[in-house]
């Protein structure tokens, strides 16, 4: 199945009311700046070079292998554009660069977002803006094609927030075929939180064009720093500065139409990110969901999702493998019933972060006994109140005799019509504290009338016979 086909078939059941907007398939080069400051409240770069001459007796003639840092006092349009992203790395904080490209997005390096390595997000990440104040807790979009590749080619990823950061100005971004003979600059803080500007003079520009050297050395902390090219006034950044180390410094990744359509998508889909965490119940039965479609569906960041049923799909063993990777730990209620997970199944389930399930239901799914040595390995015991596990005729009185080999302590319903249960499986039931007992349509004869008798006493059994259920 064509896994963009999937993809968007989880959108569209998952947040109907949410669909992504589609992106129009035709070339873009550029998004447009926004800067709304009154004209009296900023000046342009040229007019900033006067300034800083005047005032700080800066030759604007050596910018090219020199940074000059801007006061405090000085940050206007574009600088106040321009801010700091703050995370951990292996219980160190970092700094690096970030630019605002919208009233709720920052561009910034993936690599300043993304481990590679470790193939995970760094911890507690922040942005600062131009006037110190900190804005916490962003959603996170990095170009997916950098989580395998690590091309810098890739190397782009935006943060979103909930709220407006733009303080009504914001960098546009502008695909450049050729940056020799224009002017260009580029800002970044470096590890003191002093805001630096440079000129630059592009060297080499890569065959694939997406990659430049320049002449002036750059500190640490300016990774990610955007280099700006001024189009009547108008700031667009064409790439972003590369990490500070002896392979990559004095270079950037360019803009490439790829990466403007990621943007582009991010920018036009804001909202998505926010709402599906609202998301509290899913009922997703009968939709013809393959494996792949369980794939993207953990992508969502469903925090809130209480409620799953994902009845008669065909998600079968590689669907529970992609549900055991999905970060739904607030999950009650889960579903599974007709999708042929088997015992393999069970042990991706068991495998997942599912501790606060109270009710599991795996109606017929082609579970055996050796299933079962697997599900009481689940992690939502301690909170589990109802377990069905009807019409798998495979498992066995063995099967029963593994399942209470291990404590239940809350379980109170346990739904076990039409499996392989027999005289000999009942007995083993003396021994639990489960209260409600479903036995329809097992290998239970008159002859256990016994041992029913006695479960009885502390128990309420449901055989659906009715001598025995009297």
């Amino acid at each position: 199945m064509d896994s963009l086909s999937s993809k968007q078939k989880i959108d569209n059941l998952i947040l109907e009311s949410l669909k992504p907007k589609e992106i129009p398939d035709v070339p873009i080069s550029k998004i447009e700046p926004l800067n709304k400051i009154e004209e009296e409240n900023y000046q342009s770069i040229q007019n900033s070079f006067q300034n800083y001459e005047e005032d700080d007796n800066i030759d604007t003639s050596d910018l090219i292998s020199k940074n000059m840092i801007i006061n405090e006092r000085k940050k206007r349009y574009p600088e106040n554009c321009i801010g700091q992203i703050i995370y951990n790395k292996n219980g160190r904080q970092e700094k690096k660069t970030g630019s605002i490209i919208g009233e709720n997005f920052i561009l910034t390096l993936a690599s300043n977002l993304y481990d590679f390595q470790n193939q995970k997000y760094y911890s507690n990440i922040k942005f600062i803006d131009s006037n110190n104040k900190t804005h916490e807790n962003p959603k996170i979009k990095i170009f997916e094609d950098y989580k395998t590749s690590n091309s810098q080619k890739d190397n782009f990823g935006i943060l979103i927030f909930k709220e407006n950061i733009s303080n009504n100005c914001f960098l546009g971004i502008h695909l450049h075929e050729n940056l020799y003979n224009i002017d260009l600059n580029i800002y970044g803080y470096d590890l003191e939180d002093n805001l630096c500007q440079a000129t630059l003079n592009i060297e080499n520009k890569n065959n694939q064009n997406f990659f430049v050297s320049y002449d002036i050395k750059l500190k640490q902390g300016e990774e990610g720093a955007p280099i700006i090219e001024n189009i009547g006034n108008k700031y667009y950044i064409i790439g972003l500065n590369l990490q500070t180390n002896e392979e990559l410094e004095n270079s950037a990744t360019l803009i490439n139409k790829d990466v403007i359509k990621f943007i582009n998508n991010v920018k036009i889909n804001d909202r998505k990110f926010f709402e599906e965490e609202e998301v509290v119940d899913l009922k997703l039965s009968n939709k013809d969901l393959s494996p792949y479609h369980i794939e993207f569906l953990k992508e969502f960041n469903l925090i809130n999702l209480r409620f799953l049923d994902l009845t008669n799909n065909y998600i079968k063993t590689k669907g529970i493998f992609y549900l055991s990777k999905a970060k739904f730990n607030g999950l009650k209620i889960l579903i599974l019933d007709l999708n042929e997970i088997g015992d393999k199944g069970l042990k991706y389930l068991s495998e997942g972060n599912f501790r606060n399930l109270t009710h599991l239901s795996l109606f017929s799914n082609n579970i055996s006994s050796k299933g079962i040595n697997h599900l009481i390995n689940i992690n939502c015991k301690q909170n589990l109140l109802k377990l069905d596990l009807s019409e798998n005729p495979k498992i066995s009185d063995e099967g029963i005799n593994y399942f209470l080999s291990v404590d239940w302590p809350v379980l109170n319903t346990l739904i076990i019509n039409k499996i392989n249960l027999s005289k000999k499986g009942l007995d083993y039931f003396q021994r639990c504290n489960i209260r409600k007992i479903f036995l329809k349509n097992n290998n239970i004869k008159n002859d256990a009338l016994t041992i029913i008798q006695s479960l009885k006493y502390s128990k309420e059994i449901i055989t659906g016979n009715s001598e025995l259920d009297k």
